[in-house]
């Protein structure tokens, strides 16, 4: 999105496409704080720290990925 710009062409679907998958995320790690995983409340929180912490994992998780 940022090479893009936000005057960019397919600038708004670049956002839509993004946010759907940080709500995807988000809603995947609640469900796990539902059953227990301790540390969900820090990474859905909704804050600035807590997206910080959300976006610090789905970059975590996307390095695995690529790597397998």
């Amino acid at each position: 999105m940022q090479r893009v710009g936000k005057g960019g062409e397919g600038f708004l679907r670049l956002q839509q496409s993004f946010s759907e998958a940080v709500e995807k995320v988000r809603a995947i790690v609640q469900l796990a704080g539902d059953n227990g995983f301790s540390e969900a409340k820090q990474l859905t929180e909704l804050s600035t720290q807590g997206m910080v912490n959300l976006m610090g994992m789905m970059r975590d998780l996307s390095i695995i990925k690529q790597n397998q």
